[in-house]
């Protein structure tokens, strides 16, 4: 578990605190502290916020293909074969599309990424278009994802697993609970 996350009230950094009885994420900002009656942690290995990783296995379509997650959509977007990207949505599900960006393209060498054909600068409008486009399709297609986002809706949203270096990952931890909170409102 890494000792900082985005606090999801202010959005400074909330450092995580143990005392003998439990740990908890407190903000020296906003004074927000983690609690597990208000805050929830999206973890795969977690029954309760499973659903709502993008590990699970959420069918979608965008642009015409199908993603068996969003991981397998947002993995794809290395690749710059249209027809290699559609493979890998529609083949590769959860943990196995997360474990086969080992062996596509690293596309933090020149911080570019591929959709059908175009190439997209990863820290650009054009990428966080594409990505809330995938989130929306996702939102108004499996009404799984939705009503258990629907279930959550009290809750603040946290990733204690996810990474904040924009030049590192696909998806910050600030990116996805945008994502996620900005659905939750069209509640």
């Amino acid at each position: 578990m890494k000792k900082t996350l985005m606090c999801p009230v202010c959005s400074k950094k909330a450092i995580l605190t143990t005392n003998i009885f439990e740990s908890f994420y407190i903000c020296p900002n906003c004074n927000w502290k983690s609690t597990n009656t208000d805050t929830l942690d999206i973890s795969y290995k977690s029954n309760s916020s499973a659903p709502l990783s993008n590990l699970f296995p959420h069918k979608f379509i965008i642009d015409g293909i199908l993603c068996l997650s969003m991981e397998s959509f947002i993995q794809s977007l290395r690749v710059d074969n249209k027809e290699m990207q559609q493979a890998i949505c529609s083949n590769y599900s959860g943990m196995m599309a997360y474990k086969l960006r080992l062996g596509l393209n690293d596309w933090r060498k020149e911080g570019y990424i591929y959709w059908n054909g175009k190439r997209i600068k990863r820290n650009s409008k054009d990428y966080t278009k594409l990505i809330t486009k995938a989130y929306d399709c996702l939102f108004e297609q499996n009404i799984v994802f939705r009503e258990i986002l629907r279930s959550k809706k009290d809750y603040y949203l946290i990733h204690s697993m996810g990474c904040d270096n924009i030049d590192e990952t696909l998806l910050t931890e600030e990116e996805y609970r945008f994502q996620l909170n900005r659905l939750k409102e069209k509640f």
